[in-house]
């Protein structure tokens, strides 16, 4: 595994906002994983981006991570947040959003 309880870690290869947060490992979550047939770890951060499916859903500081997407971090390693700042030149609603995001997914015939 990468990372154990107590650890602190950095989230990657996401393809989301998410990637580059660090965050502290908090426990392993046998349920999550005993449903996706991989380890998935509890962790805690500031303002991460929860989903549901593949939809940006809300802000979040506990949610659960998949083993396979995240680095342990030294303890020596001063690590700064990573994640890039996600600026929109015009600001969607939440409804909005959603929409296009089912229908860029999901195409009705």
């Amino acid at each position: 595994m990468n990372v154990k309880q107590g650890d602190r870690a950095r989230i990657v290869r996401t393809n989301t906002p998410n990637d580059g947060a660090i965050v502290d490992v908090i426990e392993f979550d046998e349920q999550w994983s005993s449903m996706a047939k991989k380890p998935i770890w509890v962790v805690k951060a500031a303002k991460l981006l929860g989903f549901k499916g593949v939809v940006p859903y809300t802000v979040i500081d506990e949610g659960v991570v998949p083993d396979a997407n995240l680095r342990r971090i030294r303890d020596d390693d001063p690590a700064i947040d990573k994640r890039e700042r996600v600026d929109l030149d015009e600001p969607e609603s939440l409804g909005d959003a959603v929409r296009k995001a089912t229908e860029t997914l999901c195409p009705t015939i």
